[in-house]
């Protein structure tokens, strides 16, 4: 099962097709912990831009990506936090409008991937094994680290 996963995640790593451009933002570093919930935010934006293209030509994989959003409920809320975190979104408007500036810079970098139906169904594996009670619930971040390498971040890392 896990090789299956492993070459699903594989074939999908090259969804978005597009570079990406820095966002506009606080100058303020990434750090390990930081990087690692952004990296968990664009595999949930990702899924919501993968599932509704893939409803656009008749593939509708919203049952499986709902049920990866129950099963993992826990570490995108974390990771969603640690970013309104990051941006001080909860301090204010400015920095809710940071926070969703990145959000909306991410979908737009995902939304305009190819569409295929093995892409959609490439995907629909994945959301398949990650959903199965079979699969550990660890496997989340190694689908996250290997789809999402380099997180499209507006400043620098930490170092």
């Amino acid at each position: 099962m896990r090789r299956m996963l492993g070459g699903a995640v594989a074939a999908l790593v090259g969804l978005s097709g597009h570079a990406a451009a820095a966002t506009e933002g606080p100058a303020v570093c990434w750090d390990d912990r930081t990087l690692s919930a952004a990296r968990v935010v664009e595999f949930r934006e990702i899924g919501l831009d993968v599932q509704l293209r893939c409803r656009l030509i008749g593939l509708d994989l919203t049952p499986g990506y709902v049920r990866v959003l129950e099963r993992y409920r826990g570490d995108f809320e974390a990771a969603d936090g640690a970013i309104k975190a990051h941006y001080h979104a909860d301090d204010g408007r400015t920095g809710w409008i940071a926070y969703q500036r990145y959000i909306t810079h991410v979908t737009n970098i995902y939304g305009g991937g190819a569409t295929t139906v093995t892409h959609c169904q490439t995907f629909a594996s994945v959301l398949g094994e990650l959903s199965s009670p079979e699969v550990p619930a660890g496997a989340l971040g190694a689908v996250v680290a290997a789809m999402v390498k380099d997180p499209h971040v507006d400043a620098t890392i930490c170092g």
